[in-house]
């Protein structure tokens, strides 16, 4: 995977509707990194706050959340992380609209007549999955971290806009990592995961070239880029109707890690999942516990 030809598909995407990439975004390929999203807070951690996507064709040491290990392999799957300065009025409920911007990506890749095939869906608050019938699969999952922002007149990195970010008290460095499964991983690999993993290939995805692999790298970036700057501009609530079209929790029992037990009943403008426990909703954080259906 060349940096020129990723370059190119990103830059042109003139069959995209959503535009091509814009130009302030920094395309970066590297041959072997520990992890792209770790790499990437380093360099934040070094004041360098440049809008950049960097793929690996190799990780190290992928992460997922809660310091879980991702399991990936080049020729198997898509792993890339991006990062930017963000400042929306609030943070909450970033990972769900970012995860309907993989989604949106996705679909517009999948044959639109699934048959009997697994559906794609989001599972809240960080996780792509499939759903077939009453089984589970994770086919993806998203990783968000964020730093706060320093200033440092002296960098050539820095510019106006981003002075002007870090006036904003909400304003921070965002890092978001996407790992999916292209072909279902070995059972060596998943057996001991839960769900089990599936591949996108699976769903019905077809790429019979590099240049398919490619464009759809390209199209999942670019809908990433535009996620972010809605949720910065309109928040979660923007996204909320088609988060629940995905929702795959939905009127599900649930069990989370902290021992409660109820039923989810979708998720509020903020992103916090609502969660029936004996008649009484309560809000479920991101940050507060894991979730699993029952």
């Amino acid at each position: 995977m060349s940096l020129p030809w990723v370059q190119e598909t990103l830059r042109q995407s003139l069959d995209q509707p959503l535009g091509p990439l814009p130009a302030s975004w920094h395309v970066e390929v590297m041959k072997e990194v520990d992890s792209t999203s770790s790499e990437l807070m380093r360099r934040g951690h070094r004041m360098d706050y440049r809008p950049t996507v960097l793929i690996a064709e190799h990780q190290t040491a992928g992460r997922g959340r809660s310091g879980k290990q991702w399991l990936s392999n080049a020729q198997q799957s898509i792993t890339f992380s991006m990062a930017c300065s963000l400042a929306p009025m609030d943070w909450m409920g970033l990972s769900l609209a970012c995860g309907v911007g993989v989604a949106r990506a996705l679909e517009a890749h999948l044959p639109r007549a699934l048959g009997s095939r697994p559906q794609l869906g989001l599972k809240w608050p960080n996780d792509i999955w499939a759903i077939d019938e009453d089984l589970s699969f994770k086919v993806g999952g998203l990783l968000i971290e964020t730093q706060s922002l320093r200033t440092d007149p002296s960098a050539p990195e820095q510019t106006s806009l981003q002075t002007h970010l870090m006036d904003n008290a909400k304003a921070r460095f965002c890092v978001l990592g996407l790992g999916l499964n292209l072909m279902t991983p070995s059972v060596e690999d998943s057996q001991r995961l839960s769900p089990p993993p599936l591949g996108l290939f699976e769903l019905g995805l077809t790429l019979a070239s590099s240049a398919q692999k490619h464009n759809l790298l390209a199209s999942i970036v670019l809908s990433l880029v535009q996620t972010l700057k809605q949720f910065e501009t309109s928040g979660f609530a923007s996204f909320k109707d088609e988060f629940e079209r995905f929702d795959c929790l939905k009127g599900k029992s649930v069990n989370l890690s902290d021992s409660r037990h109820g039923r989810a009943m979708g998720v509020n403008e903020q992103g916090a999942l609502l969660l029936d426990i004996d008649g009484n909703i309560h809000l479920i954080q991101a940050s507060e516990v894991s979730v699993r259906p029952e």
